[in-house]
Formats: C-alpha cells, structure tokens, sequence
C-alpha cells in the first residue's frame, strides 16, 4: 500500500469520526458566512476528541499536498507565505470584514473600495502596510489572496461575499488578535 493510499485511508476515517463527534443537525459548510457553533465558539473549545482528530485531519492533508505538490511549486508557494500575510493585514487594517458587513455580506470590489477610501486598483493605505504588500498593491489582488484561503469568496467577478472565517476579521477584535501575533 503507498503512503498517499494510507494517507488518504486515515483521512477518511478522521473525518468519520470527526461527523460523529460533532452535532449533525449542523455541520459546517464550507461557504457559510456564520460562525459555527461547535469549532468558532471563542468561549467554547470543541471537545479533546474533536481537536485531536482536527488536528490528525489538518496533519494528513499537509502531507498529502506536499506529496502530490512538485518541489519548486511548494518551495514557491511557502516563499509566498508573506503576501498572504499581507494581505490579511491589510483587509484587518482596512476592516474590509466590517464593511463588507455594513454593505450586507455581499459587495462589488467598487463598492467595498469606495467603502474604505481607496481606488479599486490601488490600495490608499498607510506606507508600513504598503511596504510588506509588493506586489499585492491592488485591491482586488487583496481579496482573490484571501478568497484563495477561503477567508472571503468571489461570488462572481470582481464580487465578493463572506465565508465564516472572514466574519471573524470584523471590528477591533480582529486587530488586536493581529497585533498580538
């Protein structure tokens, strides 16, 4: 048996396991833009059982793209670990959660630029979050970063929705919690 094949049977039983842990009136969906209850509770942790197989669960899927990734992509994809950074920074900085919140959940990248007082294509922000965004300089390039890590989502071109982690960037807490890191 190869070692994707162990890798992916391991998985499959985790996962099962994870379901059965977990209430099943209300298992997390991957678009949903609220939070769900038993993982993003912040006063609640989720059960050991759950975290250690969440933790087995996210261990499994590392390995098994880091098998099946070509060497120069995953050492190009690790050396781009800092936009993404970046990019999270400056929507945190910007709060474009909370405004995409106060546009309802769902805006054009227009709108949510205009919302912070920025050009759609250049990002107005200040000069020591300018200089860690290179060449994520645009607005748009922001979000697809994001949406790329399921933090936001592209509905539809140059649209943009909330998932249930870029809820989480909302308001002062988001910005505290980077701030700390």
């Amino acid at each position: 048996m190869s070692q994707i094949t162990m890798l992916v049977d391991g998985l499959k039983s985790n996962l099962c396991e994870l379901e059965a842990e977990l209430p099943a009136k209300n298992l997390p969906y991957l678009w949903d833009p609220q939070p769900y209850e038993e993982l993003d509770n912040p006063e609640a942790l989720p059960s050991h059982k759950a975290f250690s197989l969440i933790e087995k669960i996210k261990t499994d899927l590392k390995a098994i793209e880091a098998l099946v990734t070509p060497n120069h992509f995953k050492l190009f994809e690790l050396g781009n670990l800092q936009f993404k950074v970046a990019a999270l920074n400056a929507a945190v900085t910007l709060d474009l959660a909370g405004e995409l919140s106060k546009l309802g959940g769902q805006a054009s990248l227009h709108e949510l630029a205009e919302k912070v007082n920025a050009n759609e294509h250049k990002l107005g922000i200040v000069p020591w979050v300018a200089s860690w965004l290179c060449d994520l300089d645009v607005t748009g390039r922001i979000l697809r970063t994001l949406a790329a890590e399921y933090i936001f989502q592209e509905v539809s071109p140059d649209v943009f929705k909330h998932t249930r982690h870029s809820t989480a960037l909302a308001g002062f807490g988001a910005r505290s919690f980077l701030t700390f890191m």
